[in-house]
């Protein structure tokens, strides 16, 4: 099951382990890396994708509603998976990698040319987070943790 902003989360979690797909937005490419990961581990995981293609249209109060949307899925998630694309400054996933650097349930893909990748790598020795400079790598471990 996929869980997007115009859904409801789940109350709680079932029997598959759920993953916050965090990251580098990437909505008008045609290799969209968090379709492809809901595409191949959907018989595995149940994801939160906050992927909204009207996002730069939100009014104040529907931004409100969808950033809660996004705190609360990442409180729920059982997995917090990120993918931070080279070219993409990714703001937001910066403070979700703050938030959530010391949780556990973070991992990390980000190519060694993303332009905090120093800063990344330092935090993720820091605090023993799971850190891949390959999106495959880091896919390939995920499937592990089903």
């Amino acid at each position: 099951m996929v869980h997007t902003s115009d859904t409801n989360l789940p109350p709680q979690a079932n029997s598959k382990k759920l993953v916050f797909l965090a990251g580098s937005m990437c909505i008008d490419k045609e290799d969209n890396w968090r379709k492809n990961v809901i595409k191949n581990y959907a018989n595995d995981f149940d994801f939160i994708d906050p992927t909204n293609e009207n996002h730069n249209l939100l009014n104040d109060s529907l931004m409100k509603k969808h950033i809660n949307w996004e705190l609360e899925g990442l409180e729920l998630s059982d997995i917090i998976f990120m993918n931070l694309l080279p070219e993409s400054k990714s703001p937001i996933s910066m403070v979700e990698l703050g938030l959530y650097a010391r949780s556990n349930k973070l991992i990390i893909c980000c190519p060694e040319n993303f332009y905090q990748y120093r800063y990344i790598n330092a935090l993720a020795k820091k605090y023993n987070v799971t850190l891949f400079s390959e999106l495959d790598k880091g896919i390939q471990y995920l499937k592990k943790l089903t």
